[in-house]
This record gives structure tokens, C-alpha cells and sequence, in this order.
């Protein structure tokens, strides 16, 4: 609960809205991570199971997916003072970054949801699924790092 009190970005308007904002993103953004390094486990470990855990999960990150996008948006709004904000200053270009990169991680995601994870049971799609949770997993260390900066680049 640590990031209610000052937030992982900054804390401006209502404290309350960020605080929980905040605490749902950083939350929902652990448990995506945690979700899709288990994956990465699992395809490396255990083929047999893969395809039982992938759909389970994938269940799971659609709303820890649709949680970090939604208390992304709230804090952002919450801090900036405007649109021009996020052209205009450091802090808004590394936000922009990261967007991209969560959108990139997201759309990764969207694939394995949507088309390979349907088709792992028959045993297709192992090696596509592997090559494709690295990246989204090397996308994902790209957010953490990008939302680190933003904390020293704070408006």
C-alpha cells in the first residue's frame, strides 16, 4: 500500500481517486506480470499442462488487463494539468512511452487470448506460443522500466 501514500508517479488532485487508483494499478499490474512469467514457466516446463494454465489465465488477464488500462487512465488525469502535458514535458514523452509499450504487451496478450491459446491443446501453436510470451514478457521489463522513470521524471 505503500504507493497510496505518494503513488508511483505523483501524487496531485484528490488523494483519494490516486490512492486507490494506484493501488488497483499497481495490483493489477503485478499480477499480469507474475501471470505471464508463470506462463513462461510453464511453456518451458510442463507442455502437457501448458494449454490448461494458458486458458485459465487468459480468463484471469482480460480484467487485470482492462484494471491496469482503466487506473492508468484515472491517475493520469488525476496528475496531468492538461493534454499538452504529455508532449510537453519529460514526464509526459516517458508516459507515452509506456503507453505504447502497455499497449504493445496488450495486443501480444490479445493474440495469445484470442488465437493461440484456443489451438495449443492440439499442439500447434507451442513454439508460436513461447517465441510470443518472451516478447511480451521483454515488452512488459520495458513498462517497469519506463514507469521507474517516470517517478524521477516527475512533473
Amino acid at each position: 500500500v505503500a504507493p497510496a501514500f505518494d503513488g508511483h508517479t505523483v501524487t496531485k488532485g484528490p488523494r483519494l481517486a490516486h490512492a486507490v487508483s494506484d493501488i488497483v494499478h499497481m495490483g493489477s499490474a503485478t499480477i499480469w506480470v507474475g501471470s505471464v512469467l508463470g506462463l513462461l514457466l510453464v511453456a518451458r516446463v510442463d507442455r502437457q499442462k501448458l494449454a490448461s494454465v494458458a486458458q485459465k489465465t487468459a480468463k484471469v488477464l482480460v480484467g487485470t488487463v482492462a484494471a491496469v488500462a482503466v487506473s492508468g487512465v484515472v491517475m493520469t488525469l488525476v496528475i496531468i494539468d492538461g493534454m499538452s502535458s504529455l508532449t510537453d514535458s519529460t514526464w509526459g514523452r516517458i508516459l507515452m512511452v509506456k503507453l505504447f509499450a502497455v499497449a504493445t504487451a496488450g495486443a501480444i496478450g490479445g493474440v495469445h487470448h484470442w488465437r493461440v491459446v484456443p489451438r495449443l491443446r492440439s499442439g500447434e501453436m507451442h513454439m508460436s506460443f513461447r517465441r510470443t510470451i518472451v516478447l511480451e514478457c521483454a515488452v512488459l521489463a520495458l513498462v517497469i522500466v519506463a514507469s521507474s522513470w517516470l517517478v524521477v521524471a516527475m512533473p
